[in-house]
């Protein structure tokens, strides 16, 4: 948010998208509605659809991933197989893998397999008790060194 409470920023090549809170990268967590700030984007980002940010919490998507980084989500209803994206894994619980679709099921896969984590299998048939819906794609990575 700007100094006078705005969103906009005065440029006609720039505008601002909220970062809803943190996702973690290792297990799934509940909704955090609570807006962290903004991150500045390019208006030409705009055309291509709705993103929001994310603060990346844990090592689960090591190396790719960081702790700490903030991800620009392009929110969509489906994500392409093997693409990285966010995904709600209950009815307020989400988190961010790469995404295996295949005839059984949804598989939750993170990069970091050795660093102890396992990916998670959603089957065809548990889909209807707990559903897995695609929410975003990953469209950038924002890291900071200071």
């Amino acid at each position: 948010m700007l100094i006078d409470g705005s969103t906009h920023l005065n440029n006609d090549k720039t505008y601002l998208i909220p970062i809803l809170g943190s996702i973690t990268a290792d297990m799934p967590i509940s909704e955090q509605p609570d807006i962290l700030g903004y991150e500045e984007m390019n208006v030409s980002w705009k055309k291509q659809g709705e993103f929001i940010a994310l603060k990346i919490k844990g090592d689960s998507m090591l190396p790719e991933l960081k702790d700490d980084d903030t991800v620009i989500i392009k929110l969509q209803p489906t994500i392409e197989n093997g693409k990285i994206g966010v995904a709600q894994v209950s009815s307020n619980e989400y988190t961010i893998k790469k995404i295996i679709f295949n005839n059984d099921g949804v598989t939750l896969m993170p990069l970091n397999i050795q660093g102890g984590y396992n990916p998670l299998f959603f089957h065809n048939n548990k889909n209807e008790e707990l559903p897995i819906k695609p929410i975003g794609i990953l469209a950038e990575i924002r890291r900071r060194f200071l």
